[in-house]
């Protein structure tokens, strides 16, 4: 018998030969393996997509459809595709031996055989089968921690449906999806604002990635802005299949741009009620140096005007004088007086005279 971490595994053997195929089911129940039989390789592919196998073991020479078609077939179906595949065959040709490889064969035995090797070969690689499985187990399992510990929306949804496939917790706090809420009835396109389906309409669209800015609105009626990506993944058949979202929160980007905006649009009004005062400035020192001339000139005339007040008020004592006949003629050596040509003598005890003309008066 074989090891616990072997046993109990289906195998599914392919073979046109009845006697080899019930040797090879009894050599392999005996081991502990559940067995299902196949006579041709249309019958074994149904069987295998109905039911997969943990392993395939396939004759190659067979009528219809041959080993390295079933092959083919298996590795095309999502299903069985990673099922490990025994060929075998009488004619082991180097050439041949390669093309199965190439087609993803997992390994080869040369007919006959002896039961022991093909044991051995079964065994190898459903062990190996195994190691891989339980290391894409733990590093599924630490991907999907990742996941739920980032802080951006992680989505995958089918290309055809848009039902979520995932959703990781972040998206569920953003689109206001409960923790343990069942989302396989869910679509993106529910809560895309506009109701994008798949690619948003802006953005850039380059060889199935579409990287940009979107809006989600949650079932609370919270619109968060989001800076995304989407990429197309394809299914096992090469064409695409689904997308996946990573979607991060930018609100507190988006209200920093509008503070941003407020304070530049400040500055730009501050740096215009600048250059006004400025302008303003240019202009009173414009009207302040005319004006400051046609003051200091003023004040040069109020000052003239002031002497020639004093010099009428002479003039007016003068006539004053003449009128009251007490007017008396003196020697007339007396020279003029520079700006008006008189000066003023008193009469008898002189206080005032004037000369005039080359004759003087006292008063």
């Amino acid at each position: 018998m074989e090891t616990d971490s072997v046993i109990k595994k289906k195998i599914l053997i392919i073979e046109d030969d009845t006697v080899l195929r019930r040797t090879l089911t009894v050599a392999l129940r005996r081991q502990g393996y559940g067995i299902e039989a196949a006579s041709s390789g249309d019958q074994g592919v149904e069987m295998a997509r109905a039911e997969p196998p943990d392993l395939v073991l396939s004759d190659v020479n067979m009528r219809g459809l041959d080993g390295f078609g079933v092959l083919k077939k298996l590795r095309a179906n999502p299903a069985t595709a990673v099922a490990p595949v025994i060929l075998m065959t009488g004619v082991p040709e180097h050439a041949d031996l390669r093309h199965g490889m190439d087609c993803g064969a997992d390994d080869y035995l040369a007919k006959p055989f002896e039961i022991k090797t093909l044991l051995a070969a079964v065994r190898s690689r459903l062990e190996r089968h195994h190691t891989i499985q339980a290391h894409a187990h733990s590093n599924e399992a630490r991907l999907l921690e990742i996941l739920a510990a980032t802080q951006d929306l992680v989505a995958i949804e089918d290309l055809a449906t848009g039902q979520m496939l995932y959703l990781n917790s972040a998206g569920r706090k953003m689109l206001g999806i409960g923790a343990e809420e069942e989302i396989s009835g869910l679509r993106m396109a529910e809560f895309r604002v506009g109701g994008q389906t798949s690619f948003p309409k802006t953005g850039r669209d380059r060889a199935g990635v579409w990287v940009g800015e979107s809006e989600y609105l949650s079932r609370t009626g919270r619109r968060t802005p989001v800076s995304q990506q989407i990429l197309v993944h394809r299914a096992s058949d090469g064409q695409p299949g689904y997308l996946s979202v990573v979607a991060r929160d930018i609100s507190e980007r988006k209200q920093t741009e509008k503070e941003r905006q407020l304070m530049e649009a400040q500055l730009r009004q501050a740096q215009k009620l600048e250059a006004i005062g400025q302008l303003a400035a240019g202009i009173a020192h414009e009207i302040n140096t005319p004006a400051q001339y046609v003051g200091d000139n003023t004040r040069f005339l109020q000052d003239a005007f002031k002497s020639l007040e004093r010099v009428l008020e002479s003039h007016q004592q003068l006539l004053e004088a003449a009128r009251s006949n007490s007017l008396t003629s003196d020697k007339p050596n007396c020279d003029p007086c520079a700006t008006s040509g008189i000066c003023i003598f008193p009469k008898a005890a002189p206080k005032r005279s004037i000369s005039c003309s080359g004759r003087r008066w006292t008063w």
